[in-house]
């Protein structure tokens, strides 16, 4: 298994469930888009990282990944009311889609983690799921060995 190794996965796994409008992107795919352009209804799945959970004998990583439900809204600018209201049923069906659900590439099954706040932006709203995960990490050194 190797770092990231669950993204396209990940991605599958929500364009497969997601109603057919809403567009499941990853950080490639927004790296050159304005904010104005970018397509909502969406889902962004974006790796936040890894660390450590055990060294030896065999490396365990958790990663972290947080999935952003996108949505565009101007009514209620003020309240951000209608953002939520939209964003609800998308997050709703991205966490029935993830919560436990275990990848076919050997990772551990994705449990929900604690999530920033959600933001809102020139009629835009961007409400976080965060995921965690584990694998084992064999290295070619460990494998020559």
């Amino acid at each position: 298994m190797a770092f990231m190794g669950i993204e396209a996965e990940l991605v599958a796994r929500l364009e497969g469930i997601m109603p057919e409008e809403v567009k499941v992107l990853t950080a490639q795919d927004l790296a050159n888009v304005k904010e104005q352009t970018q397509p909502a209804p969406a889902v962004h799945v974006i790796y936040l990282g890894y660390k450590p959970i055990e060294t030896h004998p065999i490396v365990v990583l958790g990663e972290t990944w947080m999935t952003v439900i996108v949505v565009r809204n101007a009514r209620t600018l003020k309240t951000g009311e209608a953002l939520r209201l939209n964003a609800a049923p998308l997050m709703d069906t991205a966490f029935d889609a993830l919560n436990r659900w275990r990848p076919a590439s050997g990772y551990k099954p994705l449990q929900i983690a604690s999530a920033p706040l959600p933001t809102y932006q020139n009629g835009y709203g961007y409400f976080p799921l965060v995921w965690s995960t584990s694998f084992n990490h064999i290295s070619a050194c460990e494998e020559a060995s």
